[in-house]
């Protein structure tokens, strides 16, 4: 009867933790160490050969009492490049910019969850500030972001693991 438990017990943590994984975080701009509320996210991978194409669509709510100006932060897999970022506010689709180069700093530095934040967005985050975009209280951001990856070949299998 306890090794049933234990099973359970774990089976569900790791249900929860995988839950987790992959998910883009939207902080407050002014704020670092408040988010935005998750509110629906969908994932769609289409693997051509040894090219993968992941697209993952968030819905992040302000439940807050003001507006905010947000920071996007995706956990991007080492080896993979955004190659376009769509997001709509207030009924507004706009085509994001997306620049090579140094990105923003983590967003959570200072609010005491940097190093969580810095572990959970990895080697190669994708960090977009919204400086020009207000997000009013009650109101959601949708995000999607695509990103390709190169994945890895041995024995004529292809390999692909979703960003943790």
């Amino acid at each position: 009867m306890k090794l049933s438990v234990k099973v359970i017990i774990i089976c569900l943590l790791m249900l929860t933790v995988s839950h987790l994984f992959g998910l883009g975080l939207m902080f407050f701009s002014n704020n670092t160490t408040q988010v935005f509320a998750l509110d629906d996210y969908s994932v769609d991978v289409r693997i051509e050969n040894q090219v993968a194409v992941t697209t993952v669509v968030e819905t992040f709510r302000n439940s807050t009492f003001y507006e905010a100006n947000p920071i996007y932060a995706f956990p991007m897999p080492a080896d993979a490049s955004a190659t376009q970022v769509i997001f709509t506010v207030n009924g507004v689709t706009e085509v994001a910019t997306l620049q090579g180069g140094n990105q923003p700093g983590n967003p959570g530095q200072g609010s005491g969850y940097g190093d969580q934040i810095n572990n959970y967005l990895g080697t190669n985050p994708l960090i977009m500030p919204f400086t020009e975009v207000e997000v009013e209280q009650g109101s959601t951001m949708i995000m999607s972001l695509t990103f390709v990856q190169m994945l890895p070949y041995a024995n004529s299998d292809v390999t692909f693991f979703y960003p943790s």
